[in-house]
């Protein structure tokens, strides 16, 4: 459930950007928990309103960016993890806008865990989650548009990490 939310939170930002030379795009990696840099050749001055699935993507102009003298804007699609290879697709009004997804194979790790609970939880377990659920998809529908969304990301706290992100986990044999 965290990789999934991870991939909704980054298609939940927001989409007005100003061009600013200082904020750099994520690394383009277009498989299951990456990023895909989509280009929009739309003529507009106003900032395009781009959705993957039922959310809505950052888009921002290509001014400052490497991609400036390919298009006038550029989608950033947060690729869920949950998402199969293949070709999928932007909307963009009644514009379709197509990417591929590549297969990625991402590192296990197998952990035991002696309370069963943690792992199949029991009826009243699974009627709070459900219910949390709900309020973090509730708050990730909303949608606001700062004058800047920094896309230049930095680790929040110093140290190493203790795994690296899309690690696939397995509880008790279960994913």
């Amino acid at each position: 459930m965290t990789q999934t939310l991870a991939g909704l939170i980054l298609l939940s930002l927001s989409t007005s950007l100003r061009a600013d030379p200082l904020l750099s795009l994520p690394d383009a990696s277009q498989v299951p928990g990456g990023i895909a840099h989509l280009l929009l050749p739309i003529d507009s001055i106003e900032t395009p309103v781009a959705y993957f699935g039922k959310s809505q993507l950052l888009v921002r102009s290509t001014l400052g960016t490497p991609y400036q003298h390919q298009a006038d804007w550029i989608a950033l699609v947060g690729i869920p993890l949950s998402t199969q290879p293949g070709n999928h697709v932007v909307k963009v009004g009644e514009r379709d806008f197509r990417f591929e997804v590549a297969a990625k194979q991402y590192r296990e790790q197998r952990l035991t865990i002696k309370n069963k609970r943690k792992v199949n939880p029991n009826k009243l377990d699974m009627d709070r989650i459900g219910g949390e659920k709900k309020r973090m998809q509730a708050a990730l529908t909303h949608w606001s548009e700062p004058e800047q969304t920094v896309t230049r990301f930095q680790k929040p706290t110093p140290g190493p990490y203790s795994s690296p992100f899309g690690l696939r986990r397995f509880f008790n044999d279960q994913p």
